[in-house]
């Protein structure tokens, strides 16, 4: 064991009473600085998506009438499910960022569910990890959206992805294992005391 993973073992951060109030790890908190940073660039992305998709209606209202060739459809019908879908897109992206918000919360209070919380937040770290490589490989797809608004929403991408990655970096420091209670878990696991 390093000299520093005994430091943490003693450190009064780490009560082993229950009841014991515990002092926040600094990873903790910069690993929720990240991930609140990444939301809020995250909901900007969401937005300036919904405003491009709506840019975009006519090529998405000529795509589904391409798809549905044998339907009879009205105009009216297609403005709407087009308006729809667009708006639908929009709201599951912002649940999706509330979820996000919530199992930072979890993580931040450092009760049970931390655990849980830090795991799922892994996989969305590696998400937005992923995502971030694939910003450099998409090209714009409509001419009628200016190619900067393709270039902000490129760099937002890129500072949300970096910020996922920056909480990634935090949540695996060994001081957030012990805060989640999982570096006890690990050790137990291990056969070391």
């Amino acid at each position: 064991m390093t000299n520093h993973q005994q430091r943490l073992e003693r450190s009064p951060s780490h009560q082993t009473t229950p009841d014991a109030k515990r002092e926040r790890p600094d990873a903790i908190r910069w690993a929720v600085r990240a991930w609140i940073f990444a939301i809020c660039v995250e909901v900007v992305h969401q937005i300036i998506n919904i405003i491009v998709g709506f840019a975009n209606k006519p090529e998405l209202i000529s795509r589904l009438k391409d798809s549905m060739k044998d339907e009879n459809l009205s105009p009216e019908i297609m403005n709407v499910a087009a308006s729809l879908s667009i708006v639908l897109a929009g709201l599951f992206a912002f649940i999706m960022l509330g979820i996000i918000a919530w199992l930072a919360a979890l993580l931040y209070k450092g009760n049970k569910s931390a655990t849980l919380a830090r795991r799922i937040l892994t996989y969305f770290s590696i998400y937005f990890g992923v995502r971030l490589v694939t910003v450099f490989l998409l090209t714009p797809s409509s001419p009628s959206v200016p190619v900067a608004v393709y270039a902000v929403d490129g760099c937002i991408q890129i500072g949300m992805g970096v910020a996922a990655i920056v909480a990634l970096i935090f949540k695996m420091r060994p001081e957030s294992l012990i805060w989640t209670g999982e570096w006890e878990t690990s050790r137990g696991k291990n056969g070391r005391a």
